[in-house]
């Protein structure tokens, strides 16, 4: 080895180990650093707790130290703060596991929509909110279509079975109102091949009365089945 390329493998050695010690950039959302933010959701100002809860879904799953913090938020906190403090903790994904029991107690909670972001969440943290199937049923079963597939699509996120899901998503992709057929027509995509079953109502979603949604639908069953998608004319 001649002395040039001794000193490079030297420097590149060198470089490896500096970085290699290097500390991982801290998480930031709108140039503020996520401990920022942690500090933020111990503000006695609701709103304040608020928009630090946003920032800690918009971070997502580097944002898990932030964990312990929200979830006594789920409890203690006002509905609109349940809310976005239950889509953070579920933007965490698995690492949020130990929010489970409070987000489970939240499927009974009022209004309506906070109960949606309960079930959003615990999909999103996937099988270890098992414990949550059996409190997911009554939304399943309920009257109230976005609850329905909100616990329906957690309920095949956290088990892989498909049956409950398809049961309501190829009910309410027939609403009446247009934005849940889209919302219908997302998660049918979302689940993939899994969602399969859905490709007629997919290729009829194709003619929808709302241009999204026949956007979307077209975007779905590319997701679920390509030849499908082809066959319909979805280039």
């Amino acid at each position: 080895m001649t002395r040039t390329a001794g000193w490079c493998a030297l420097l590149t050695l060198v470089g490896v180990a500096t970085g290699a010690g290097q500390d991982k950039k801290e998480p930031q959302y709108n140039n503020i650093k996520l401990s920022a933010w942690l500090e933020q959701l111990k503000s006695p100002d609701a709103r304040t707790r608020y928009q630090a809860a946003k920032a800690i879904k918009e971070i997502g799953p580097d944002a898990k130290a932030a964990v312990p913090l929200l979830v006594p938020l789920l409890k203690t906190s006002t509905p609109e703060e349940r809310e976005m403090v239950a889509f953070a903790v579920g933007a965490v994904g698995p690492a949020a596991k130990d929010a489970v029991p409070a987000l489970t107690d939240l499927l009974k909670d009022q209004p309506s929509y906070v109960k949606y972001a309960a079930a959003v969440a615990l999909g999103q943290i996937g099988p270890d909110a098992k414990a949550a199937l059996p409190a997911l049923t009554p939304l399943v079963e309920g009257r109230d279509d976005f609850n329905r597939i909100g616990a329906a699509y957690a309920n095949w996120q956290i088990s892989g079975e498909t049956k409950t899901a398809m049961f309501v998503l190829l009910h309410t992709i027939t609403a009446v109102d247009h934005h849940t057929r889209g919302v219908t027509i997302n998660r049918l995509g979302r689940m993939g091949p899994a969602a399969k079953e859905a490709v007629p109502a997919l290729v009829t979603a194709l003619k929808d009365a709302n241009k999204d949604n026949q956007r979307a639908a077209a975007a779905a069953l590319k997701l679920i089945d390509p030849e499908a998608a082809k066959a319909a004319g979805v280039k």
